[in-house]
């Protein structure tokens, strides 16, 4: 069993991530331990361990052997469009001398770069075309044919290019499904139908639980809960008259709705330096006794609705689900940053400083408060928890694919001279190799010319990759002019990478689509009733 391990996939990857590291101590000042930061890349793969408790890269194999029929129909086809529209760009382009481009120094061209330097070959042509038929383009100074074959390409190629990626998406979904099921998973209802609206259905005709401090203060949660939802229709017996009450809670709902959209117009217009100059940018200006004022009701706003979610239906008689839902983590963001921001300025933080500024800006979410009067987002938390099956395996693949490709593009782009810019008074070629494309990496660069003499524009760091990375998966490409590494990597995130990426997003529409399916039939069944 030791013996099986040892060979296992978990195994592998807790070998290549531990192994970089006691290679380097052994051997110092070794190959291993001069290309130390790209081997400490090799930590990432620890992420294939999440895979152990959720699995999701360990699926593929399962969609592929369960897609394998239409995917080999359906891969023959995009293949061969992905062949002949290559051939078709590389005939149109490889001697396009008109069309000017940025310079290539990797692709050979230091100065006067035309579109011929980038088809210079065939295969050269197969990334640009394959990054086409995901439908995006990047590059559009293409000559006359050129532009006529990429009309033909959109019309004719890349709808049936995406069906593979479609296919495994839908057969991913399938097999997370299968799983569920052979697993036990209780399955209740359609998407969206899940145990909010089975909770909610099992209250239905139940009472309130009645409050533990006794018998007053139940009557004042049952008084607020009316009070803050306008349902007249639970008003507890009091001596307030029935009119007065409605038309004091409609005054309160009407005046938090105009106090939530003049929270947001302050949040805007005080951007504009002009206005904050006007008002003051000190402490204690309008802006500052404004937010304090709107904090107050805000706050009471929260701490009622938490006192009253026991005589709340749609909290479920519970102050914690009312907390954990949509309308209560709103509530909460809109009254905690400013909190955080007063404790710390208390703490020596400037109120002018980056910071304290994201945190001003942060009450923009207020406008989700809305959400308590207009019908928006309602269904939103049921939506995550009808996919929360998928969304668990697809996202951590998602992460992956993210993570792991941005430190593949960071890896093999870090030092491309595509992406480099020198001072002026840096030659871009010399006979000694001290020009600014002569280096290998822009670090070597810097490194004999000094700081600020030469920079890299693109993948400067990971961060900076996973930026780059996450613009690519949506779909996206800013930058197409990799080394061959980065372009075996941008095809690999054209055919599947981009596919596998979306399946979260997908689900979330599928379940967002079937959620409000669900309440137009409900919609649809009242009104029977109403007319029978």
């Amino acid at each position: 069993r030791r013996l099986r391990y040892v060979f296992s996939f978990y195994s592998i990857i807790d070998l290549f991530a531990i192994l970089p590291y006691y290679l380097a101590l052994a051997l110092p000042g070794g190959w291993v331990d001069a290309h130390d930061e790209y081997f400490r890349m090799l930590r990432l793969l620890r992420l294939l361990k999440l895979d152990k408790y959720v699995p999701s890269i360990s699926l593929i194999d399962d969609v592929f052997r369960l897609k394998r029929q239409a995917l080999t129909v359906t891969c023959f086809a995009a293949g061969s469009l992905w062949v002949i529209f290559s051939g078709l760009l590389y005939v149109t382009e490889y001697q396009d001398d008109f069309n000017e481009i940025d310079e290539v120094p990797v692709y050979g061209c230091d100065e006067d770069c035309t579109m011929m330097d980038r088809f210079s070959n065939y295969f050269a042509s197969a990334v640009y075309t394959c990054v086409h038929l995901t439908g995006d383009y990047p590059i559009v100074t293409y000559s006359f044919w050129a532009r006529i074959t990429c009309v033909v390409m959109v019309v004719a190629a890349v709808g049936v290019v995406a069906i593979p990626s479609g296919i495994v998406a839908s057969g991913f979904m399938e097999i997370v499904e299968e799983r569920n099921k052979a697993q036990g998973v209780e399955q209740r209802g359609a998407a969206g139908d899940d145990w909010y609206e089975w909770r909610l259905a099992e209250l239905q005709n139940e009472d309130p639980p009645a409050s533990v401090f006794g018998p007053t203060v139940d009557i004042w949660q049952r008084k607020v809960n009316a009070f803050l939802n306008g349902d007249m229709s639970v008003v507890p017996h009091t001596h307030v008259n029935p009119h007065t009450f409605e038309r004091g809670s409609r005054f309160f709902r009407i005046f938090m709705m105009t106090l939530i959209i003049t929270n947001v117009i302050a949040v805007l217009v005080e951007t504009v330096p002009q206005i904050d100059r006007f008002v003051g940018n000190e402490r204690g200006n309008f802006f500052d006794v404004f937010e304090a004022f709107s904090i107050f009701f805000f706050t009471l706003e929260y701490a009622l609705r938490l006192f009253s979610a026991k005589k709340n239906l749609e909290a479920l008689y519970s102050p914690w689900t009312y907390a954990t839902t949509f309308f209560g983590i709103v509530d909460f963001l809109s009254t905690a940053p400013w909190y955080i921001e007063q404790i710390l300025i208390a703490c020596g933080m400037s109120e002018n400083s980056d910071t304290a500024t994201i945190f001003r800006v942060f009450r923009i979410f207020r406008i989700l408060q809305l959400e308590d009067f207009l019908v928006g987002f309602r269904k939103i938390d049921n939506v995550f928890r009808a996919s929360k099956d998928v969304l668990k395996a697809t996202g951590l693949m998602a992460l992956i694919i993210w993570v792991g490709c941005g430190a593949l593009f960071y890896i093999f782009e870090q030092g491309n001279a595509n992406f480099r810019e020198c001072d002026v008074s840096i030659p871009l070629r010399t006979s000694n190799s001290t020009g600014c494309y002569d280096f290998d990496s822009t670090a070597e660069c810097v490194s004999y010319y000094g700081k600020g003499m030469c920079e890299q524009t693109s993948f400067v760091n990971m961060p900076d990759s996973l930026y780059y990375v996450a613009v690519f998966l949506g779909g996206e490409w800013g930058v197409v002019d990799f080394t061959w590494g980065g372009r075996f990597v941008c095809m690999f995130l054209c055919v599947i990478g981009i596919a596998l990426y979306s399946i979260p997003v997908g689900t979330l529409f599928e379940s967002f689509g079937s959620v409000i399916g669900m309440d137009g039939e409900e919609e649809e069944d009242q009104e029977d009733e109403e007319d029978d």
